[in-house]
């Protein structure tokens, strides 16, 4: 939230001049040295929330997928219209699941879940996958070892086929 204070000093002393009472053309002297020349000061405060976060994956060698993921880091939330802070933690080692989102300033639990990851379905990404076209490029066999009539190499078509995707 932003407070703004304005305050007029007199330049000589420094003591708070009350203004209400200068007209355009005349301004009324300071009252403890006499003096007209002024100091107007405007004082702006904002509060600022400073957050940050971190995200950490362990991957093994030649695998595919992380057997650990890790993040606690700052992300907006549309329904409460604010930035709020969400813990994630993936164990696939352990079979672990475990997500926490809590407002910044009052610190309030907003979600929490604990679960084993196997229990863990039907969230984001983890959706049921459907099956999808793909089109694959298939070579007939028979052409591709003799070649067509003309010599000019195999022959190709296209083929849709529905595939459940991993």
């Amino acid at each position: 939230m932003t407070k703004i204070e304005d305050s007029t000093e007199c330049s000589k002393c420094g003591s708070l001049i009350d203004t209400s009472k200068d007209t355009y053309s005349e301004r009324v002297p300071c009252q403890k040295c006499g003096s007209i020349s002024r100091s107007h000061m405007v004082h702006i405060v904002e509060n600022l929330l400073a957050v940050d976060g971190y995200g950490a994956i362990g991957k093994r060698p030649g695998k595919k997928k992380p057997f650990v993921e890790e993040m606690s880091m700052p992300e907006y939330s549309y329904s409460k219209g604010k930035i709020v802070h969400k813990y994630r933690l993936i164990d696939r080692d352990n079979d672990k699941y475990a997500e926490k989102v809590s407002d910044y300033q009052s610190g309030e639990i907003i979600h929490q879940c604990e679960e084993p990851l196997t229990e863990h379905f039907g969230h984001g990404s983890a959706k049921h996958k459907i099956y999808k076209e793909k089109k694959y490029k298939i070579f007939d066999n028979h052409r591709l070892h003799s070649g067509p009539a003309n010599g000019a190499g195999p022959v190709s078509r296209n083929v849709s086929v529905g595939i459940k995707e991993k």
